[in-house]
C-alpha cells in the first residue's frame, strides 16, 4: 500500500507567501545566458521570479512593476525571451521536488486560446495521487501523437491512461520502453502492429480502471478556474511563457501545501508533548 501525504487545504491563507519557496526552487535552476551583447543589469533569476509572481497574483504588467520594482517593458521583454525548452525543463524540475507516490499516470493535451483566438496546444503527463493530481512534464506544439508522447513522457511505472487519439503503434512502443503499462482506449478502425495488439490485451483486462481517466482532467480544470480560459496575449512566445508559469504556480502551491502541512503537524506534536 502506498503511503498518503497530508496536504494543507487550498483555501489556507499561508499559501499566499510564495517568496521563500520560489527563491529555493530558482536557486537550483540553470538559466539561459547569452554570450553576445551587454550583460543583464540583474540576474535572470530576478526576472523569472517576477514573471511567476505575476501569474501567481494574476496581475497585469503595470501592476507587476510594484512586485519587483522593474519596468513593465522589461518584464514583457523577458516573457518573450524565455524559450519553451526552459519552461518545460522548469516544470520537470519542480515536479521532482514533490516526490509523491502516485497510483497511475495520465496523458492528454489541451488548447489554450490567445487574444486573437489562436490555439496553443499543450501536451501534459500528470500523476494521479489519492490526495491530488499534479503535472510532471509538459510539451508545447501541435504535433503527431507519437512525437508528442516521445517528448512529454518521462521514466516511470504503473499504468498510464490516454484516450483514442493515442492509439498509435509507436505510442504503445514508447510507453512500454519508458516503463509504463499503456491503458489506451482502442479505435475500431485500427488493429495492426505488435505493440498495439499487446496494449489491446491490457485494455481488455483493465477497462474498468480506464474510467478513472477523468481524474486527470482536473489539472486543466484547475488552471481554467484560477486563470481563466483565454490568454490576454498575441505573441506565441509570450503565450508559451505564461502557460508554463501557470503550471509552475500549480506545482509550487502543491509543494507549499505539502511542506507547510508537515510543519503544522510538527507544531501539533510539540504542543501536545
Amino acid at each position: 500500500m502506498k503511503s498518503s501525504v497530508e496536504l494543507l487545504p487550498r483555501w489556507n491563507l499561508d499559501l499566499r507567501n510564495i517568496n521563500k519557496f520560489l527563491d529555493r526552487i530558482l536557486s537550483d535552476v540553470n538559466f539561459p545566458r547569452n554570450s553576445r551583447g551587454r550583460p543583464c543589469k540583474r540576474e535572470p533569476r530576478v526576472y523569472i521570479r517576477l514573471i511567476i509572481l505575476k501569474e501567481f497574483f494574476s496581475c497585469s504588467l503595470r501592476k507587476a512593476e510594484s512586485l519587483g520594482g522593474i519596468d513593465h517593458s522589461v518584464i514583457h521583454f523577458w516573457e518573450k525571451k524565455l524559450s519553451k525548452n526552459f519552461i518545460e525543463n522548469l516544470v520537470k524540475q519542480i515536479s521532482k521536488s514533490l516526490d509523491m507516490d502516485y497510483d497511475f499516470s495520465f496523458l492528454d493535451s489541451t488548447v489554450f486560446s490567445t487574444w486573437r483566438n489562436q490555439g496553443i496546444e499543450v501536451h501534459t503527463l500528470a500523476r494521479i495521487c489519492r490526495e491530488t493530481v499534479y503535472p510532471v512534464s509538459i510539451y508545447f506544439g501541435k504535433v503527431s501523437p507519437s512525437k508528442a508522447v516521445s517528448r512529454v513522457t518521462i521514466q516511470g511505472n504503473g499504468f498510464i491512461l490516454a484516450d483514442r487519439w493515442y492509439d498509435v503503434n509507436d505510442v504503445f512502443r514508447t510507453i512500454y520502453r519508458k516503463g509504463y503499462i499503456p491503458l489506451i482506449k482502442p479505435q475500431r478502425t485500427r488493429g495492426r502492429g505488435y505493440w498495439r495488439r499487446k496494449g489491446r490485451g491490457v485494455y481488455s483486462r483493465e477497462w474498468r480502471m480506464y474510467r478513472q481517466r477523468g481524474r486527470g482532467e482536473s489539472v486543466f480544470g484547475s488552471l481554467t478556474n484560477e486563470f481563466g480560459d483565454r490568454l490576454k496575449t498575441v505573441l506565441w512566445e509570450t503565450s508559451v511563457t505564461r502557460i508554463g508559469c501557470r503550471f509552475v504556480v500549480y506545482l509550487v502551491k502543491l509543494l507549499m501545501r505539502k511542506e507547510l502541512r508537515r510543519f503544522d503537524w510538527g507544531l501539533v506534536i510539540i504542543w501536545n508533548y
